[in-house]
């Protein structure tokens, strides 16, 4: 009768057991994410707002993470080059990415999270080039710049644009940034767009002391929002993403978002 009951007992409790999924778990939304590993999150050099070498990985990584132990998730953050990481997300070899600019293409395979933060994408030049003749355009659009030769990098939201009007443009995109204005100081590209305090802390690593001989076009190239990119291989993916708003809005609440801001330094 003893080993009847043992064995009842044993029945019921791996009953029991087998009605709980170990990796799903409650945040702090009552929300259901799987929790099983830590959420892996990939970006690249891009200080100050991502950087290896800066205090907790820069601005933006400082406000995701908060985001994402506000929203109750475990994550990692590791560097991968744009292309790559952009690769990983949309495989579901990393949960997300950031910081990202939205276009409509990269909607279609990924999912977006609340816009992070706000920057501006401008035109840098060097002063010494001739061929720039009137710094003052106003920019609507890329046409207007096809008289200069234009640098970049690979993977950026221009690229598209660039490779579907190949023969309209003369351009020589890098790996990196750090590449790309190397081409400028030497004068093998005339322009490059880039996020502006991106482009002044290159220029001012790269180029101390020699900030004087660089400059932007008086009007910027487009005002861009930054988020964080999500894999849409997940299927829990959009309760998550959910719970990564809720985490930025409570910071932006709080406070704590601005004292993120404050604390690192943009020109």
């Amino acid at each position: 009768m003893k080993k009847i009951l043992i064995v009842l007992s044993i029945i019921i409790l791996l009953s029991a057991c087998n009605k709980i999924n170990p990796k799903i778990e409650k945040n702090k939304d009552n929300l259901e994410v799987q929790n099983s590993t830590k959420l892996l999150l990939v970006t690249d050099e891009w200080a100050p707002y991502t950087s290896k070498n800066l205090e907790e990985y820069g601005m933006v990584s400082k406000i995701v993470a908060l985001a994402m132990e506000e929203a109750g998730l475990e994550y990692e953050i590791q560097f991968r080059p744009w292309a790559r990481a952009l690769e990983m997300v949309k495989y579901g070899d990393a949960w997300g990415s950031f910081p990202w600019f939205y276009t409509d293409e990269r909607a279609e395979e990924y999912y977006y999270s609340n816009p992070i933060m706000s920057s501006n994408i401008v035109v840098f030049y060097k002063k010494t080039n001739n061929i720039i003749e009137n710094p003052d355009i106003e920019i609507k659009n890329l046409d207007n710049l096809k008289s200069y030769k234009i640098g970049g990098v690979f993977g950026y939201f221009y690229e598209p644009y660039l490779e579907d009007n190949k023969n309209q443009f003369r351009y020589d995109l890098s790996s990196d940034a750090e590449s790309a204005f190397k081409l400028l100081e030497s004068g093998k590209v005339d322009i490059i767009f880039e996020e502006e305090a991106v482009g002044w802390h290159i220029i001012a690593n790269m180029f101390p002391e020699r900030e004087h001989e660089f400059a932007t076009f008086k009007n910027q190239l487009s005002e861009e929002k930054f988020y964080l990119i999500v894999t849409k291989e997940d299927r829990f993916a959009i309760k998550k993403i959910e719970a990564f708003n809720k985490g930025l809005s409570k910071i932006k609440q709080s406070g704590e978002y601005e004292k993120i801001l404050e604390g690192y330094k943009t020109r």
